[in-house]
């Protein structure tokens, strides 16, 4: 692996549910309008999502605005890209990377 390359500490869809106190069915909903607004998530090696501390800092965002502000998913997820902007990620991880 390049020396260049930061490694990130990074969760699994229930960890995250858990911690946003949501269940994996609204985690999933939330991810969804996200990528739709080209928003990228890290894939482990079976496609599932994986997620690092900013993206729970963005779904934290993301919740608060269609819980407490009453937005839709779409608006919410508009307004988090332009306060937090994609994520341009190329690469996967791998179960080791996540542990």
């Amino acid at each position: 692996m390049s020396e260049d390359i930061k490694r990130e500490q990074a969760y699994w869809s229930t960890d995250v549910a858990k911690n946003l106190n949501v269940g994996e069915s609204t985690l999933r909903k939330y991810c969804l309008a996200l990528e739709n607004e080209n928003y990228q998530f890290i894939r482990g090696s079976n496609n599932s999502r994986a997620f690092t501390d900013k993206d729970i800092i963005v779904l934290r965002r993301f919740k608060h605005l269609v819980h407490q502000e009453r937005i839709t998913l779409k608006e919410a997820a508009t307004i988090v890209i332009n306060e937090f902007g994609t994520t341009d990620r190329t690469t996967g991880v791998t179960e080791e990377q996540i542990d």
